[in-house]
Parts: C-alpha cells; sequence; structure tokens
C-alpha cells in the first residue's frame, strides 16, 4: 500500500487522502465565501453611505423649497412640486436603505458576525417599516 507523511511527519494511508482533500475543498469553499460576504457588506455600506448623502442633500433641498414658497405642510395645494417630487425620492431611498441594512444583518448572521460593518449611518427620522440606521 503507498503511504505518505503530513507536514507533520506521520504516516497517512492513501485512503485518508480523499477525505482530507474533501476538508480542504470544503474549508476552501467557506473561506471564499466569507470572502464574498465581505465585499458584498463592503459594497453595501458603500452603498449606504452614499445614500445618506443624498438623502442628506434632498431634506435641504427640501427645506429650502419649503422656505422659499413659505409652506412646509405637504397636504397644502400650493405645496412646491419640487418639494414633492424630493421628498417622494426621499422616502424610496430611505425604504432602499432599509432594505441593505436588512440585507447586512444578515450577511452578518450568516457569517457568524466575523464581518466587520461600519455602523456610523444616522438618519434623523426612521427609515421604512419603522427601521433606523444607528451607529452599532
Amino acid at each position: 500500500m503507498l503511504r505518505a507523511t503530513t507536514p507533520e511527519h506521520e504516516p497517512l494511508q492513501m485512503e485518508d487522502v480523499p477525505d482530507r482533500s474533501a476538508r480542504m475543498t470544503e474549508q476552501h469553499q467557506s473561506e471564499m465565501q466569507l470572502k464574498a460576504s465581505a465585499r458584498e457588506a463592503a459594497q453595501i455600506s458603500t452603498m449606504m453611505a452614499d445614500l445618506t448623502r443624498i438623502v442628506e442633500a434632498l431634506d435641504s433641498d427640501i427645506a429650502s423649497e419649503e422656505q422659499r414658497a413659505k409652506i412646509s405642510d405637504p397636504r397644502d395645494v400650493a405645496y412646491p412640486i419640487a418639494a414633492r417630487a424630493w421628498w417622494a425620492r426621499r422616502e424610496n431611498l430611505k425604504t432602499t436603505m432599509s432594505v441593505l441594512a436588512s440585507r447586512l444583518d444578515g450577511l452578518t448572521e450568516r457569517t457568524g458576525g466575523t464581518l466587520f460593518v461600519d455602523r456610523t449611518l444616522t438618519l434623523s427620522e426612521p427609515l421604512g417599516f419603522g427601521r433606523k440606521v444607528n451607529a452599532g
């Protein structure tokens, strides 16, 4: 029977090699999945940071338009159309951010909490479905 040795110079039976190979393949796949999850988490964090800046800019634009028109009630018939459109866009972005935050939470749970996730994003108003992105 052929014999091989491990790096520790212990005899290894050739029948054991497929099991070891399968374990190594499984470990490699696990490492690749962790790397892919880390990449996805980084992309999501970057998107959320970008969306936070856009939401803040929209908030500023809405406030300026309301101040210019001297109308801050969106139910008012004379409420500025631009502010109404920006408000709708802002709410859509907040909903998107909520979905991304859930996705990020799922990635963190799936990897056993081994991913570093930057949780410094904050918003002054709740995101869709009553969630906020808070520092964590």
